[in-house]
């Protein structure tokens, strides 16, 4: 059968395009089948982002004595670093490390300034698939004074605590908090709102003072910046 010269350049330019189009489709198909495979190694493996921070905030610090001293809490400055180990269903663990200026002043005109090392670790659970999470925080916190100062603002006073450091100087506290969460391409913004209740007490049992309770606790606004490097 004769076929004519553009006839047959038709039939060999669809043939081509068809050729063209089905190794494109499988390309892709097995580029898909590639992509699923790896994501789900990932997540089998317990696949984890990591960020390291830097966080800076402020709150109310103050302790609870009984018996009651009169005492007034003091807004506090706090500063630190933290480390995000992150997992794909919106769970994290969170460790900081953190030093805060705090301390109290009772009825007598007399103040007690404090320095604070704190290393809390977090729970972090977020919700949604969106970049911006709601997310609500649990943990603990080891707390260590690590600079004490005392003022007396009358000297014709006589404080109560005057004279009377504090003889523990380590603690272990619960945390609670709530915040939200932006995530960018390789960084995240984070605000937290948290509290935090030592459960144990700056005064021993045995002090002069005759002070069976004196818990701290503390209530402040953080913002933390990450920056991804895993």
């Amino acid at each position: 059968m004769y076929i004519a010269p553009s006839n047959l350049s038709a039939q060999i330019t669809t043939q081509d395009s068809t050729e063209n189009n089905t190794e494109l489709t499988t390309e892709k198909k097995s580029t898909r089948k590639s992509k699923d495979k790896t994501q789900d190694g990932e997540k089998k493996k317990g696949y984890r982002a990591s960020y390291i921070g830097v966080l800076g905030g402020a709150g109310y610090y103050d302790v609870i004595f009984d018996p009651s001293f009169g005492t007034i809490g003091d807004i506090s400055p706090v500063f630190g670093v933290s480390f995000r180990f992150e997992s794909p269903v919106n769970k994290s663990i969170e460790l900081e490390l953190r030093y805060r200026s705090a301390g109290w002043q009772s009825e007598d005109l007399y103040v007690r300034d404090l320095g604070i090392i704190e290393l809390p670790v977090i729970a972090h659970v977020s919700f949604g698939k969106k970049q911006l999470k709601p997310f609500f925080t649990l943990g603990e916190t080891v707390t260590f004074i690590v600079s004490e100062k005392e003022e007396t603002l009358d000297p014709s006073s006589d404080p109560v605590f005057s004279g009377q450091p504090i003889n523990n100087k380590v603690g272990f506290a619960l945390n609670l908090g709530v915040g939200v969460i932006k995530y960018f391409d390789k960084n995240a913004i984070q605000f937290e709102i948290r509290g935090t209740f030592t459960l144990t007490n700056l005064y021993k049992p045995d002090n002069d003072l005759m002070i069976d309770k004196s818990n701290a606790f503390f209530v402040e606004g953080v913002i933390k910046y990450m920056f991804r490097v895993k």
